[in-house]
């Protein structure tokens, strides 16, 4: 299954750098009719010339290459195309200088050869993710973030749509509590890139219409530090790695992965846990139908104080679902695509310094 509509995966063009035929070969095996462009060159001074000419999305270099390293012919990716994202093959021997490139941030992955199954394909497709991420942000485009949520989701049917309506939920929150704009842009990047992790969860549990097992619980509740992850090498701002990391967090400490509690969870993503509880609760899950609104808020009081904020949800609920804003089915805020202003401030309620 490809991660990306047809329009995005023909904008990412990706380089290998090898003289082994063996990398070559499956490059070549792995991504021929993926619909992910890709170009083969033998050494540095190849490559140095394509990507002098063309725009590449991701860089695939072997470290062994005759008159240079890999990680060398990377550092000069880096000066010549700051964008492009950079993937590090390489052997026991040059293990050092593999985990050294991790820890300086100067490539994204490090694949060990020979690799086993699917680690080209998965390492690969995970870090266009990453470049996408970062080009659409920089870009300010919400579209092909839009895209990128989706493809979390359409690992798991019934929550497809989830990611945009917590955004505009918390997009309303954040702006009745009286957050500045370039909070409510952290807000909204992050509500909806703010299950990005589950990209590495195996479908099976996510579409599990069973109980999960202790074992499975384990592997799900994983998803926010592996999404936080991949938003730090994306020199993401902390609030979005922050509500990525501890949406799971609970008011009263019995949440996960950290098990912060009050105002030691950040307020961003206090903000946005209100909204993922209150969408989760009134959408059909594999598992159960979807809560009626008065049944999902009376659910959400009696956590008040145990899981949420309980000045935030007091706004949330008295003012943020009231008949004239909710006149709109939740499954309508896919169409708005996250405008910067999604209703105008309620009147003169500025909670913001009390939060």
């Amino acid at each position: 299954m490809s991660y990306f509509h047809r329009e995005e995966e023909k904008s990412a063009l990706v380089l290998f750098v090898s003289e082994d035929e063996y990398v070559l070969r499956s490059a070549e095996r792995t991504f021929a009719g993926s619909g992910i462009r890709f170009l083969l060159t033998l050494n540095a001074g190849e490559a140095l010339d394509v990507i002098a000419h063309e725009k590449i999305a991701v860089v695939v270099a072997d470290n062994h290459l005759s008159g240079t390293k890999g990680i060398d012919l990377l550092s000069k990716v880096s000066v010549l195309s700051a964008g492009t994202k950079k993937i590090l093959i390489t052997s026991d021997a040059d293990l050092t200088t593999a985990v050294n490139a991790i820890y300086s941030g100067s490539v994204s992955r490090v694949i060990m050869k020979p690799w086993i199954g699917d680690d080209l394909d998965q390492n690969v497709k995970e870090v266009i993710i990453q470049y996408h991420i970062s080009q659409s942000l920089k870009q300010e485009n919400s579209d092909t973030l839009l895209s990128i949520a989706q493809a979390v989701e359409i690992k798991d049917l019934y929550t497809l749509g989830h990611s945009s309506r917590v955004a505009a939920y918390a997009l309303m929150l954040a702006q009745a509590s009286g957050m500045s704009s370039e909070n409510t842009e952290n807000i909204k990047y992050g509500g909806l890139l703010h299950d990005i992790g589950k990209i590495h969860i195996p479908e099976h549990i996510l579409n599990k219409k069973d109980n999960l097992t202790h074992e499975e619980h384990t592997v799900l509740r994983k998803h926010p530090g592996l999404g936080a992850n991949v938003a730090g090498h994306l020199n993401l701002s902390q609030p979005i790695i922050n509500i990525i990391r501890y949406h799971h967090e609970r008011y009263d400490g019995k949440g996960y992965p950290c098990g912060m509690k009050g105002k030691d969870i950040p307020l961003e993503t206090r903000i946005v846990s209100i909204a993922d509880v209150y969408d989760a609760l009134t959408s059909d899950r594999q598992y159960r139908k979807r809560y009626h609104v008065d049944e999902a808020l009376n659910i959400m009081k009696s956590m008040n104080g145990n899981a949420f904020d309980p000045l935030l949800l007091e706004v949330f609920i008295d003012q943020c679902l009231t008949s004239e804003i909710m006149q709109f089915a939740p499954a309508t805020y896919d169409m708005f695509r996250y405008p910067d202003k999604l209703i105008e401030p309620f009147g003169d309620v500025r909670i913001f310094n009390k939060l």
